[in-house]
This record gives C-alpha cells, sequence and structure tokens, in this order.
C-alpha cells in the first residue's frame, strides 16, 4: 500500500475533533505511512509513491514535476496540486503522464479529495495497467469510501506487479475491515518480514491488536517503537490509543501531552475512549473511513494537521516507555544504641524526603510552568502533593519537574537556595500559557517558564 493508505487506519485514530467527530489526519508524517503499514516509510508516503512512479517509467522528472513531487513530500499538498496539473499540461509522454496522474492523486487524497483521487488514478490506471503505485493509490481511496473488499483487490494487484510489503500492509488493514483479522495479522507479519522490521508497519500490527481488544501485546509494540530514536508523533499518539484501551488513562494522557495540548490531549483520549466502546469490526470502519464527504474538503494546507516533531518530543516519549534505573541499595550497617544523657524522652526528627520521585528539569529541556520555590526538600515534596491533589484537573496529567537556584548572600530578595516546583516539560509556549491561565483561574500562583540550562547547584549535603 501507498504509505498513505493505511494512513487512515492510523492518522485518523490520532488527533484533532471537528463537529463532535474525528475530522483530522495526521498528515505528513510517517503515521500516515504507518497506517498504511507501508514498510517504505522511512520516506514520506509520497516520496514513496514518486520513487515507486519513477522506478515504473524509468525517467527522471522534469523540473514542473519535481517542484510537484518536493511539495507533496513536504506535506504541502495544496501547492503540489495546481503543479501538478500544470505539468499534466506540458507532457505528451505516457509514463509522465501516468506518474503525474498518480502524485496529483496522492495530493488529493492527502486533503481528503477521495472522488477527484478515484477520477485521477483511473485516468493513470488506463495510461499505465500495471503500475502498483495506481493499484495502490485506488486501494487507499477504497478504504475511505468503505469499500474494504474492492481494496484487498486492488492491493493484492499492488502485490503482483512488484511492491510487496507496502501492498501486504494494505492487505492487512483490509482484511481487518471484514473481519478476517487471523488473516489480517498473517499479511502485517508478512509485510514486516519483506520491509526489514520497519517501524510503521510494526505500528498498524499494534494498531490491529488494540482494535481487537488485545491492548497489552500493542502497548508492548508500540513501547519498544517510542523508545527507538525513528519514533514520530504519530507513533506516539498511538500509543495513547494502546493506553486508553488498556484503561491506563493517567499513562495515555501523560505520552498525548508530549505533542498535543491539553485540550487536544482529552478530546483525543475522548475520541479513543468512544472507539473502545465499539465493537472490533465497527472500530476498524472509523479508523480507516474518510475523514470528511470528497464533496466538503477544501485543499488547503490549513487544513491538514502537521505535528513538529523535535529531539526533545522524542526524549519525552522515550523517558516515559523506559523504565528508570533501580536504585543502588546501600547494606543497613548496624548502628551503635544511643546514648540518651538525660531522662528526657528524646524526638527523633523524620527523615528528609527523598527527591527520585521528581525528576529534574535537563538543559534546555522544554517550557515548564512554576507553581512554588521552597527552601527544603521536605517542603518541595509536600507542596508538590498538595498542588497535584489540589488542582489535580490541571496539573494531573503532568508530570512534576523540580529545578534549584541558589541566589547567594546578596542583600536584596529573592536570597539563598530555592528547590522550584514545575510542572512539566510541556510541547511549546502555549501549552505553558494555557496551563498557567487554567492554574490563575482556579486560584492558583504560577509563573511561564522557559527552556533554559539548568539552574544551580543542590546545597552541600
Amino acid at each position: 500500500m501507498s504509505g498513505k493508505q493505511l494512513r487512515n487506519y492510523s492518522e485518523q485514530g490520532s488527533l484533532v475533533r471537528e463537529q463532535g467527530k474525528m475530522a483530522g489526519i495526521l498528515k505528513g508524517t510517517a503515521m500516515l505511512a504507518c497506517i498504511a503499514a507501508l514498510g517504505a516509510c522511512a520516506a514520506s508516503p509520497v516520496e514513496q509513491q514518486g520513487r515507486i512512479a519513477a522506478h515504473e517509467t524509468g525517467r527522471q522528472s522534469a523540473p514542473i514535476l519535481a517542484l510537484a513531487e518536493s511539495m507533496a513530500a513536504q506535506n504541502r499538498h495544496a501547492a503540489a496540486i495546481p503543479l501538478y496539473r500544470q505539468a499534466l499540461s506540458e507532457q505528451h509522454e505516457i509514463s509522465d503522464r501516468a506518474r503525474t496522474y498518480t502524485g496529483l492523486a496522492n495530493s488529493l487524497i492527502a486533503v481528503g479529495q477521495y472522488a477527484q483521487a478515484e477520477e485521477t488514478l483511473f485516468i493513470a490506471q488506463r495510461l499505465m495497467p500495471q503500475s502498483s503505485a495506481v493499484h495502490l493509490g485506488l486501494g487507499e481511496v477504497n478504504l475511505a469510501f468503505g469499500r474494504p473488499r474492492l481494496a484487498l483487490e486492488n492491493f493484492s494487484s499492488a502485490e503482483s506487479y512488484g511492491n510487496r510489503a507496502e501492498a501486504l500492509a494494505g492487505q492487512g488493514i483490509a482484511l481487518d475491515a471484514l473481519g478476517r483479522h487471523n488473516e489480517a495479522l498473517a499479511a502485517y507479519e508478512s509485510a514486516i518480514s519483506s520491509s526489514g522490521n520497519d517501524l510503521n508497519l510494526r505500528n498498524n500490527l499494534a494498531l490491529s491488536h488494540a482494535l481487537h481488544d488485545n491492548a497489552d501485546d500493542a502497548v508492548s509494540i508500540m513501547e519498544k517503537i517510542v523508545a527507538q530514536d525513528g519514533a514520530t508523533p504519530h507513533h506516539r499518539q498511538n500509543l495513547v490509543l494502546a493506553y486508553v484501551f488498556q484503561g491506563e488513562r493517567d499513562k495515555a494522557m501523560k505520552m498525548a501531552s508530549v505533542d498535543l495540548d491539553n485540550r487536544t490531549a482529552r478530546e483525543t483520549i475522548s475520541w479513543f475512549t468512544e472507539l473502545k466502546a465499539l465493537p472490533p469490526a465497527e472500530r476498524v470502519k472509523a479508523m480507516t473511513a474518510a475523514a470528511l464527504p470528497a464533496e466538503k474538503a477544501t485543499p488547503k494546507d490549513t487544513a491538514i494537521l502537521v505535528i513538529e516533531d523535535t529531539a526533545d518530543k522524542k526524549i519525552a516519549g522515550k523517558r516515559l516507555v523506559t523504565a528508570p534505573e533501580p536504585p543502588i541499595k546501600v547494606a543497613n550497617v548496624p548502628k551503635r544504641p544511643t546514648v540518651v544523657p538525660s531522662p528526657e524522652p528524646v524526638r527523633i526528627p523524620e527523615p528528609e524526603p527523598e527527591l527520585e520521585d521528581m525528576p529534574p528539569l535537563v538543559d534546555p529541556e522544554g517550557w515548564s510552568v512554576q507553581v512554588a520555590a521552597y527552601r527544603t526538600a521536605a517542603q518541595l515534596v509536600r507542596g508538590q502533593k498538595y498542588y497535584w491533589a489540589t488542582f489535580n484537573t490541571i496539573l494531573g496529567p503532568l508530570e512534576p519537574r523540580r529545578s534549584e537556584v541558589d541566589f547567594g548572600n546578596r542583600a536584596g530578595t529573592p536570597s539563598g537556595f530555592y528547590y522550584r516546583l514545575n510542572a512539566g516539560p510541556l510541547r511549546d509556549l502555549g501549552q505553558a500559557q494555557q496551563v498557567c491561565g487554567d492554574l490563575k483561574a482556579a486560584g492558583a500562583p504560577c509563573w511561564i517558564r522557559p527552556p533554559e540550562p539548568k539552574e544551580g547547584r543542590l546545597p552541600p549535603s
């Protein structure tokens, strides 16, 4: 399948809602390709289609076509569509026109114009009936229109014309949509074997497990994917789905917050919760159906939700699925009996709380919101419990983070050493502003903290 085909399977379940239902797709991420089970997801779905078409035609791109394919590879499909059409007006070679029609169809699919994409692919099919790229595109369109049986035929044809991993990935989705789950699992496994264990194909296998009530296996697969350097936002959001189906709502909210603001994260989890209430066959249909009716879709870049991936987000996602190393245990050394010099009872002070459950902000890790500052570790731990319990609706999904600052023995204020209590790291300034605004509205103090080098050091013990 084309990287895009399964795209709907994994993308649609991942993000925004419109008028009470998912209306957006994670465009421009490997997630699309993932869903598409396209093994060759190292490149974007559109790049893959371009390479397939180039291989089939054996020709280099003309300048306009090359620019159109470049725009599509950057997920700027609204800009690519007129360029593809301009290229068609200048082309005469059948192979060039077939390749251009295929690229145009893929961009039309990306903006939800499934009916136009289907018409375009039929033209390309008449020009090159044995093009695997054309059959992959038709498979995606048929999945979007709820025609899994036709989609399965398309993907089978694509496999016979040479794109085994992509075609098998598409077959897996079509078979799931037809209720043939065991056959779908076999198709996914074959696609993974054919592709060299591609992350996106493993992602599709995990989604299949989750949608058929095998959430434990889905989480196990997705956590391993998210822990890798090649993980992308769509992988992290699909792990959110797996957590919801597993009943781990807290984990789901923490992972969703890596890429999404609080509101969108909550809406996404609510959507996944509704999805979980459906029978497996209906879940698959909901994930593969077109996000919007073709006649209502508009080819605007603003209609495509692209989640920017950053190194900090990768680190944050990896941290959430990587078990911390167990603390080093020190053998207990027997203490000598304490000599009490007076008959008065001796008050034994409570031990200082440990900070191991409140990791520090690392330099620089991301935006955060400071809610308080304390002089001692004991105050910091008590303060964290108070704020997270009192303002749980706002702070509950976020991780507490500490940072330290020493202002020294200056005459003015503040002076001396402080532990700062922060919520974060957050996705960006916008999320920090939203969290702080919610806290202030609820009666809590807060300060927005930008990413910055680690402050100060712990006081000498």
